[in-house]
């Protein structure tokens, strides 16, 4: 499987929702006179000549390239999740002319503030200027929605956006279907019975199967 294009990944997901919405009938927001080309009725879905402008500041794509390390850094099998580019595939993500993207870039936005209000509240520095022990720190405090302070609520939806958004930009590449052991539809030359171990965890024997 070759790798995906993160913009046509992007797209393809907000056309499949509205498809599925005329379904039932079709959206409000789909009666306008004027909507985003890559819609079901002007499906331009993977033309890369018709991107939308990336909106996120620079200071904003490195704090966003900061987490998505903090979230899936580089080990033995795979790369961190900037190396495969994770940070721009948000950035794509919250500047694509959507209502669901656009309500996530509120949700990114808001965090974003809260988490350089919250660096400058504790050292004095921009979050992404911080030592990673100092980052690890304060997403600790953001990392559980359940567990996070009411004051930082903000910042633990963003840093849940995030994390959702880090995975599916490094799990849609090939590196990162590679440390998930994806193969996919791969022809097998012969397919034989469950290992022994697997039969004898589950009560089985050879003749069970």
């Amino acid at each position: 499987m070759s790798r995906i294009n993160r913009r046509a990944f992007v797209q393809l997901v907000v056309a499949s929702a509205a498809a599925a919405a005329r379904v039932e009938g079709e959206a409000p927001q789909m009666r306008k006179g004027t909507r985003p080309r890559g819609t079901p009725t002007d499906p331009v879905l993977i033309d890369p000549l018709r991107p939308w402008p990336l909106t996120l500041s620079e200071a904003d794509r490195r704090a966003v390239a900061v987490l998505c390390d903090l979230i899936m850094p580089a080990d033995a099998r795979s790369p961190a999740a900037t190396a495969l580019k994770a940070h721009e595939f948000v950035d794509e993500w919250v500047s694509a002319p959507y209502p669901e993207q656009q309500g996530d870039a509120g949700v990114l936005h808001a965090g974003l503030a809260w988490l350089e209000g919250e660096s400058r509240r504790r050292h004095e520095r921009s979050f992404a200027d911080l030592g990673s022990p100092q980052q690890r720190a304060i997403c600790d405090d953001i990392c559980s929605l359940r567990h996070a302070a009411p004051e930082a609520l903000a910042g633990a939806d963003m840093f849940s956006l995030v994390r959702a958004l880090t995975g599916a930009a490094v799990w849609t590449t090939q590196e990162g279907m590679d440390d998930l052991g994806y193969i996919g539809n791969t022809p097998l030359s012969s397919w034989g019975p469950p290992p022994g171990e697997v039969l004898r965890h589950l009560g089985l024997g050879r003749d069970d199967v």
